[in-house]
């Protein structure tokens, strides 16, 4: 028998997620919208049965048919842009800092990471900018952040 895992999938990174769970109840898919606002969580449940799951199956085939080369275009885009970033991360690692140009580099990516390391040291980012000039940044400070910037970019790259 084949056993169905549950799959989470994130709209906008930290702040609303989709979960299919295939085991809420028999011969049922249970999808949950999650979404936080400011103020609280949203949650939508909606159960639907296996020919309706069909249904969406057969829709959503004709659908990436039809859209096949724009999901093309945005794997090849997805692509580069992990490798872009992998390849600034294993030159950071290898030297075991990270330079202002990287950041930036990294910044036209798409990744706010200026934002995320100034927050983490509790100065503007300005100010970090500015101290970067001067010296580079350890590498374990930037580090900690591997993983958000890869899901940044598989999230937010469309």
């Amino acid at each position: 028998m084949y056993n169905v895992r549950e799959l989470r999938i994130k709209q906008q990174s930290g702040s609303s997620f989709i979960d299919f769970d295939p085991t809420h109840k028999k011969n049922q898919l249970l999808i949950v919208v999650n979404e936080w606002t400011s103020d609280e969580m949203k949650i939508s449940r909606i159960g639907i049965s296996l020919n309706q799951v069909k249904m969406i199956h057969s829709y959503l085939g004709d659908f990436l048919k039809e859209n096949a080369d724009e999901l093309l275009t945005l794997q090849t885009k997805i692509s580069r842009k992990s490798s872009a970033f992998e390849t600034i991360y294993e030159t950071a690692k290898e030297r075991g800092a990270i330079l202002l140009e990287e950041l930036e580099l990294i910044k036209e990516l798409g990744i706010p990471i200026l934002s995320l390391l100034a927050k983490d040291l509790g100065i503007p980012a300005r100010e970090l900018q500015q101290a970067l000039k001067n010296a580079p940044l350890p590498f374990v400070l930037f580090d900690k952040h591997y993983e958000s910037c890869l899901t940044h970019i598989h999230t937010n790259s469309m």
